[in-house]
């Protein structure tokens, strides 16, 4: 398994010089835009396949946002109908702010071409078979990335885009190599 560590400083301007923190944000940022979208999708299985969930066991708002699947709700795979039930409940907890940006999000997510949404959900699988605190080390990373202003987050995008395919990998390749640890 591959370990990644970032450090707490990231963003300083003497740690841009290694392009392997842009990497890392700018893959943070998407991995966790893509996993906005993956509500909606199966869970993976484990090795004891849980019950469906009947239509009726369905609250009616659940119903009524789900009413599209309800003539093939019983031939829907029971981690399908989990994800979907589970999704809608989340949704449903959502203001109107929130649900008015997800649909945004989506639309966004639907207007990508398939390559870039498979090269997206590639990296949500990866990042899925991180360990626990790793994947907690990529949020952080994330959310300190977002607290920068939007003209310093485009000014390292534009960097991280000026470096050639080679310059890149150099750049991520230490941050594959280092093991995970607690408190960095």
């Amino acid at each position: 398994m591959r370990h990644l560590h970032i450090s707490a400083d990231w963003w300083h301007p003497s740690a841009l010089r290694d392009s392997a923190i842009v990497n890392a944000a700018l893959t943070c940022a998407q991995i966790l835009l893509a996993i906005l979208f993956l509500v909606s999708l199966p869970v993976q299985a484990s090795d004891s396949v849980p019950p469906g969930i009947d239509w009726s066991a369905l609250t009616v708002a659940q119903q009524n946002s789900l009413h599209r699947f309800q003539d093939r709700w019983s031939q829907l795979p029971p981690d399908r109908q989990t994800s979907l039930a589970e999704g809608t409940q989340y949704w449903l907890t959502m203001t109107p702010a929130q649900r008015a940006h997800m649909q945004e999000q989506l639309q966004r997510w639907h207007s990508l071409p398939p390559e870039q949404r498979s090269v997206m959900l590639d990296r949500v699988r990866e990042f899925r078979a991180l360990l626990p605190p790793v994947q907690q080390r990529v949020r952080d990373q994330f959310q300190r990335f977002s607290r920068l202003s939007p003209e310093r987050r485009e000014q390292l995008k534009v960097r991280w885009r000026a470096l050639t395919p080679q310059q890149r990998s150099a750049a991520s390749a230490p941050l594959q190599r280092m093991p995970a640890t607690h408190g960095d």
